[in-house]
């Protein structure tokens, strides 16, 4: 069982866990019938009872309210009655505990059906106990640095092996910080932060009695300093790192020392705008990226401007890559340098300098019906390198206009409306290889047409001849490579039944996997998988019922 499929988090592929909703103040009166839900709340390692768990049953419809809830007693047990035949979800919440829909995986849970033949008694609802880091972050005098932004990162459950940030803090003024509701799991632990009593001397300017602007260098200060981006235990770079292996309840600590090393200033030559020459400011837009593990950490330097420069101080020694936006009249252009710091230096704005192009285009449906009926749609744009996303809504003409210039690069083309898909791309001022395009030093107009009629697959997965709860159900498109976003998933319910919703209209295949965690969007790994599974070609509207044998 998933959460209604709300078709903008497809788009932008950001199907992340389910959301615990709030329950209302009034729950509504609990259904009429004569049938039962009971089971046992248990910790999840010991296997033993839980006390004091307030056990929630829920509708599987709209705002998910809560129909009634119930507090287990010494026993562990749970039990709802009078019940109309049906569908429901249980949420279960217990101090030191994570709260969990029944048997949750990466967002997903399992519904428990009621009804003539359909078995809802002894459940069994294991519970997670939840873990924490907690620590002091220090400075090279042992005391403590307050404000330092502790980051954590873990490999995050899906299609793919990545190593992104799933939480962070900030420490208070004794340097303390906790990172709490943890799954066991193994983390990698950094932290930022900038030493208190620093200073990063930059160029300034003066004026004189006739207001003639001149810029003055600063002297050299001993107190120029920064802390290197830290991670647990002590180390300045992502490879040398300690894990931290959490398990079940653990309550870990995790103390970091800072050390303050002499801070890099960076010199960016840049043009001055030739439509413009006398301004005395011609700023360049500058960010700076430093990439950890999987994600990309943004760095706040100071700096300074004027025509034909800009300086960037306060950094740490180290790997960072900065984006540079400059304008010569009409003509933006951008540059991306991957530098490896170690002292002050110069670089050159137009170094691996590429032109910003202008996108947009036209959005018709697939019938000829006209382009006003598009509007309300929002068309994405995702660098497949950074993960970068743009978006343009589509005006009531059928046209749309991203409201920055790009650089060169591949971006994957995607829909956003309820009920409409991306049936094909063309484009002129760049490749297109599917929903892919490869925008290079031309404006980029893209012709896209939209298809009506998302369909629905419903099914049963089976093991053995019986109905399988609890398995991971995906919806595979015939070519998976590249087309992340036409892959559903769900999770089976307790009489085995999925539901896949808002599917694209074209051939796949139905696959459900007894184990959760595995690279389901990996084209090597679905290679096992898929010959056992259940094809399918998908027509717009349409409602299919099918049945999978759980690998």
């Amino acid at each position: 069982m998933q959460r209604p499929f709300h078709i903008l988090a497809c788009v932008i592929m950001a199907l992340t866990g389910l959301a615990l909703l709030a329950m209302r103040a009034g729950a509504a009166p609990p259904q009429t019938g004569s049938f039962r839900i009971s089971g046992m709340t248990v910790d999840a390692e010991s296997g033993a009872p839980l006390a004091k768990v307030t056990v929630s049953l829920l509708s599987t419809h709209g705002n998910r309210e809560a129909i009634g809830t119930v507090m287990t007693g010494a026993d562990g047990r749970f039990e709802f009655n009078q019940l109309a035949a049906g569908k429901y979800a249980l949420l279960a919440q217990r101090r030191g505990y994570l709260t969990q829909s029944l048997d949750e995986h990466e967002g997903f849970s399992t519904g428990v059906a009621v009804g003539p033949d359909l078995v809802a008694e002894g459940i069994y609802y294991r519970l997670q106990p939840e873990a924490s880091i907690s620590g002091h972050v220090l400075d090279e005098a042992n005391d403590p640095v307050g404000g330092a932004q502790v980051m954590l990162f873990t490999e995050v459950p899906g299609g793919m092996a990545k190593m992104q940030q799933t939480r962070q803090a900030l420490t208070d003024d004794q340097g303390f910080f906790r990172l709490p509701h943890l799954l066991p799991r193994k983390y990698m632990l950094a932290v930022s932060a900038r030493p208190w009593y620093a200073e990063h001397p930059m160029p300034y300017e003066r004026f004189d009695a006739e207001g003639k602007a001149e810029v003055i260098e600063p002297a050299p200060s001993a107190l120029d300093v920064a802390y290197p981006l830290t991670f647990y235990l002590d180390a300045t770079d992502a490879e040398s790192a300690t894990p931290i292996a959490l398990s079940a309840g653990e309550r870990a600590t995790a103390d970091v020392m800072l050390q303050a090393m002499s801070a890099i200033h960076l010199r960016i030559h840049t043009p001055v705008d030739s439509a413009k020459p006398g301004l005395p400011y011609n700023p360049a837009g500058v960010s700076v990226r430093k990439q950890v593990f999987d994600a990309d950490v943004y760095v706040q330097p100071a700096t300074f401007q004027r025509a034909g420069l800009t300086e960037v101080g306060g950094l740490a020694p180290g790997r960072y890559e900065v984006s540079i936006t400059t304008r010569d009249g009409e003509k933006q252009t951008e540059s991306r340098q991957e530098l490896d710091l170690s002292t002050s230096r110069d670089i050159e704005s137009k170094e691996n300098a590429a032109a910003l192009v202008a996108v947009g285009g036209t959005l018709r449906f697939e019938d000829g019906t006209a382009a006003k009926n598009a509007s309300g749609s929002t068309v994405w744009l995702r660098e497949l390198k950074s993960e970068r996303k743009f978006a343009a809504p589509v005006e009531a003409d059928g046209s749309f206009a991203f409201g920055q210039s790009l650089g060169p690069g591949k971006y994957e083309v995607a829909l956003a409306e309820p009920g409409v898909y991306l049936k094909s791309v063309s484009a002129s001022g760049a490749r297109v290889a599917g929903r892919e395009i490869s925008v290079g030093s031309k404006p980029v107009k893209l012709a896209l047409i939209a298809g009506r009629g998302l369909a629905t697959v419903d099914g049963t997965a089976f093991r053995e001849g019986k109905p399988r709860a609890g398995a991971m159900v995906v919806l595979v498109p015939e070519k998976p490579a590249g087309q992340e976003i036409l892959f559903r998933r769900d999770q089976s319910d307790s009489d085995g039944t999925f539901t896949l919703p808002s599917v694209v209209p074209g051939r796949y295949v139905v696959i459900a996997l007894e184990r959760w965690g595995i690279r389901w969007l990996d084209p090597d790994v679905l290679r096992t998988y898929t010959p056992q599974g259940q094809a399918i070609e998908v027509q717009p509207n349409g409602k299919y019922k099918v049945t999978v044998q759980v690998q």
